[in-house]
């Protein structure tokens, strides 16, 4: 707030403070967005079922839910995003020096999967009615096929579960916009969360995972 309204307010010649024209509330916003200034915003979605994916050797992977279609209006707003998960790893771990396989990635897809691989999509309303949607047990091995198979998503890892430590809040990194895993975002997309667990044995349980937004910092009453 103080930096927004020192540009926007400007300042008074005096002699501890030179003459500082007020600048348009456009400029102020390019300013204070090439800042960087965000504040959290609502959640792009949220997952309250539990799921749990397990490796007998190769990576096993599991999407547990997604965020969107993305909208032009929600797009615009958004300026980072960051996956929080409440989870766990299996728990003991026969080689704690070769570190933790069992993490989460962060995928953007193009589109939802169609109605026609899961019908409870359908039921749902193609998808577009699943922006409130908490309870994600019902997706399909249909649609599990449908992400495995696609080689137009971008996935990224987010964070890890660390070893041998009982269930609790993790949070992965703050993805900015000029992340690369937005590159091939558009209108109509969306963003996917995946559990993966790799080498005999590693299991990735989670019980809850929201998908946080941030958004650029502009004054709610005009300054």
């Amino acid at each position: 707030h103080q930096v927004w309204r020192a540009l926007q307010r400007g300042s008074s010649d005096s002699p501890n403070c030179s003459l500082r024209p007020p600048l348009p509330p456009e400029l102020v916003r390019i300013i204070i967005r090439y800042a960087g200034f965000k504040v959290p915003d609502s959640a792009l979605a949220t997952a309250t079922n539990a799921c749990q994916v397990s490796s007998r050797g190769p990576r096993a992977t599991k999407v547990w839910f997604w965020g969107g279609p993305l909208t032009d209006t929600r797009l615009a707003r958004i300026a980072a995003l960051q996956l929080v998960t409440v989870s766990r790893a299996q728990g003991w771990v026969s080689d704690p020096t070769a570190g933790s396989w069992s993490w989460f990635d962060i995928g953007v897809f193009p589109a939802p999967p169609p109605a026609r691989t899961n019908s409870e999509i359908a039921d749902r309303g193609s998808s577009a009615g699943l922006a409130a949607e908490t309870d994600w047990s019902w997706i399909s091995a249909d649609i599990q096929n449908y992400f495995n198979d696609r080689d137009d998503g971008h996935w990224r890892y987010s964070h890890h579960n660390p070893m041998e430590k009982p269930e609790g809040r993790r949070e992965g990194p703050i993805f900015a916009m000029d992340d690369d895993i937005w590159q091939d975002v558009k209108t109509g997309g969306i963003v996917a969360v995946r559990m993966c667990a790799q080498y005999p044995g590693w299991q990735n349980k989670g019980s809850r995972a929201e998908l946080r937004t941030w958004r650029y910092f502009e004054p709610v009453i005009p300054m």
